[in-house]
């Protein structure tokens, strides 16, 4: 079967490459005209004040053009206007000022051609796409056989230039993959069927045989002929080894459904995925060997808003923060649990702490932003009610938890975050 988009981005360059054949003659031409007068369901990216179109049956499929059209089906079942929504979300309500709005462009956008749009018994529909920049980092998972090596002597690595260009047009550099571990008996078995690291995309082209280390290149990473099985590479800027190495199961929960697919493509990871891998202790990896062993840290060129929304400045909605916040003194770790803006609690929490005089301060070791300050305290008011019921409460303070596991607490934590939409509702 074929692949089908998993971005807007993988949209949006399919959209783009329609209307480049429109801008030709010959064959692609042709081809442009055809689809765009037969189209019924149509996608939609806006540029301004302009709108460029691509039914959906070619927008649709990964990668597409016009010797990939061609072997596709011509009926689909609807399958890539489903894809295509759960992306983009529903098409406009036909009839709506905006559907009317849109139906113009449409028809303006024929008219410029020479376009006559054939008649169909059902109304056209539109999805929309706006094309903008993406000012934060995104985030995808691959399954590979190790963990990666410092940045100047690896790369991300495919088995074809085709899906490795494809690559290239959808991410951006800052963007993070997600190393998980395949389970075949090739892979590390130090790591195998385990989250094992992530890279951050540089985003240039290189030949990885050529950069890699040939000490980490194994007999079995060449097929039977001699040749290499990942040639074709994207080149990183940051490298980490994930030291909490949690089972592939833990982080991406249906990765087993799109098969091995090892240096074949990356997927597009959820905010929940995210925050359960930023939830790991990972090690930086450096020409001068590991640096550190913290939470994960993304981008130093560009911070990374955990989801969509209002953010920083006047518009952040304030209180709709769960954090947690952690000491450690004489007394061992103790772990505080609340809701608000984490930041001024933080500071609150800090305010009579002697820092002259030797005495350790608060810091903030989790946090995530709930639409509402009710839904935020909903999930505050959860996790404390399962570590108290786990035992780990403190008889000093409600929000205080004592004596968990890091890894038990990001557990919970993550837990709470995937239910963020109950507690919003």
């Amino acid at each position: 079967m074929a692949d089908f988009v998993e971005t807007r981005e993988e949209i949006i360059q399919n959209v783009d490459t329609l209307y480049q054949y429109g801008l030709g003659d010959g064959p692609q031409r042709s081809f442009h005209d055809g689809r765009i007068k037969n189209g019924k369901v149509f996608v939609a990216v806006r540029q301004g004040d302009d709108y460029r179109f691509a039914p959906s049956k070619f927008a649709g499929y990964a990668a597409n053009d016009l010797e990939h059209e061609r072997k596709l089906s011509e009926r689909d079942g609807g399958i890539t206007s489903k894809r295509i929504e759960s992306i983009a979300g529903p098409p406009l309500e036909i009839g709506s000022a905006a559907y009317r709005s849109v139906d113009a462009a449409y028809l303006a956008y024929c008219t410029a051609r020479g376009i006559e749009p054939s008649r169909h018994q059902m109304s056209r529909r539109y999805l929309i796409i706006e094309k903008e920049a993406r000012i934060s980092p995104g985030f995808f998972w691959t399954k590979v056989w190790g963990q990666p090596d410092e940045p100047a002597k690896d790369a991300l690595a495919f088995n074809s230039e085709r899906i490795r260009d494809r690559v290239l047009k959808f991410t951006q550099p800052g963007d993070i993959v997600v190393y998980l571990t395949s389970d075949t008996t090739d892979a590390d078995p130090l790591v195998r069927g385990r989250v094992a690291g992530a890279v951050e995309i540089a985003g240039a082209p290189v030949m990885v045989e050529e950069i890699r280390a040939a000490e980490r290149i194994r007999p079995h990473e060449y097929r039977e002929d001699g040749r290499f099985r990942w040639p074709f590479g994207i080149s990183v800027s940051r490298t980490w080894r994930v030291i909490d190495q949690e089972s592939n199961d833990s982080l991406i929960s249906d990765h087993a459904a799109k098969g091995i697919q090892g240096a074949a493509t990356i997927h597009p990871m959820t905010p929940e995925e995210v925050v359960r891998f930023r939830s790991l202790r990972v090690a930086e990896q450096t020409p001068d060997g590991e640096r550190g062993s913290e939470p994960f840290r993304t981008s130093v060129r560009s911070a990374w808003h955990q989801k969509p929304g209002q953010r920083a400045g006047a518009d952040v909605a304030p209180g709709c923060q769960l954090y947690i916040a952690v000491i450690h003194d004489d007394h061992g770790m103790t772990v505080k649990v609340g809701s608000g803006k984490a930041e001024d609690r933080l500071k609150e929490l800090n305010r009579y702490r002697r820092v002259s005089q030797g005495e350790t301060v608060w810091s903030l070791y989790q946090q995530y932003e709930f639409d509402t300050a009710a839904a935020a305290r909903a999930a505050e008011d959860h996790l404390l009610r399962e570590a108290h019921a786990a035992g780990f409460g403190s008889p000093d303070h409600s929000e205080f938890i004592l004596g968990m596991e890091m890894r038990a607490l990001n557990k919970l934590f993550a837990e709470v975050v995937e239910m963020g939409e109950t507690f919003n509702e």
